[in-house]
Order: structure tokens, then sequence, then C-alpha cells
């Protein structure tokens, strides 16, 4: 099966990278493919970075591992929605499923066609096991694994650059260089 693991990416991190090689180790899927959103629906502002930007990031940070890739499906939408996404690409691959984080599964409910998109992949939830028994119908069909959780967020690397703190280690020092040279979230 082929993981598709949406977001923002803006950076994508060390954590993204971890979580995606963990996944891959445990047979969970074989490959992950990254898809950057150009828009996401759900969140009140734009990503700081461009969307050529993010994927340049992601290809530096996947570049080492054969199991992962990125996809630039969405640069031509304005705002990513999930169901659109999975239908153009189980076009061309039959056996996927989505990768979100817990945060996005309590808002599941609240995406385009949720239960259209159970319909058409599996949805896999990083995280510890949640309270099945909080939100709606479709929080239970979604398929909870217990994975590691890495406190590291890219909001929190945005300000810590604008703060002139360091981000070693926060991301993939390729992605360190990238955003130095090109003067990234200042």
């Amino acid at each position: 099966m082929i993981g598709i693991f949406g977001g923002s990416f803006d950076p994508v991190h060390s954590g993204h990278i971890i979580l995606a090689e963990d996944l891959i180790e445990k047979g969970i899927f074989k490959r992950i493919v990254f898809v950057p959103a150009n828009i996401s629906p759900l969140k009140n502002h734009s990503p700081e970075a461009t969307f050529d930007d993010r994927i340049k990031m992601i290809k530096l940070a996947v570049k080492v591992y054969s199991q992962m890739e990125v996809s630039d499906i969405e640069r031509n939408t304005n705002v990513s929605y999930t169901i659109d996404t999975v239908k153009r690409i189980s076009q061309h691959i039959k056996d996927i499923g989505i990768i979100i984080g817990t945060d996005q599964a309590y808002q599941f409910q609240e995406w385009k066609s949720p239960d259209k998109i159970l319909k058409l992949v599996s949805v896999y939830v990083l995280g510890r096991k949640a309270d099945k028994n909080i939100g709606h119908k479709s929080l239970k069909r979604l398929k909870f694994l217990d994975t590691r959780i890495i406190e590291i967020s890219s909001t929190e690397i945005r300000q810590r650059i604008k703060e002139g703190k360091s981000i070693h280690l926060f991301v993939p020092e390729v992605v360190e260089e990238y955003i130095k040279k090109n003067h990234l979230y200042k």
C-alpha cells in the first residue's frame, strides 16, 4: 500500500520524516508520497513559503530515502481538498491510504465529503490510540495507529526562525540550509 502524507509542510520537519520512516519499517506502507497542500481549507492562513519552496524542501528531505517521494499534484489547485486529491491519485495508483494527524482526525467530519473519502481509501491516524467515543461516527471508521509522539511543529520552527533561534535537528540539515540560503520565514 502507498501512503499519501498530506499537509502544508511549511516547512517539512524531522518529525514528518521519522514518522514516515516508522510507517515503512512497520510494513504499514511500502512507500510514502508527501503531498503538500496548495492552500489548506481548514487553516486560517496560507503557507508562508511558496508551493515551489515547500516542494523543494521535501525533495531535499526525502532524497536519501528510496521509499519516500513528493508529489506536486496540488500545484494548480486553489484550495486543496483531500477528496479531489484522492480521486486524482487513485486514477493512477489503486492501493492507497491517507495519513493524517490526531488533530486532523478530530476535524475529519468538517472535511469536504468525509464519507466519500472513506469509501475510496483507508484513513490512518498518527499518534496514540484516540478515545473513539469522541467525535462523529466517521471517527470510529479511521484507523488509529500507535505511533510515537514527536513534539515538533512547523509553526514552532517558523517562530524560532523569526526569533533568530536555532532550528538544528528540528529539520533535516539540507532543509535548514535551504531555509537559510533562501531567507525563508524571516
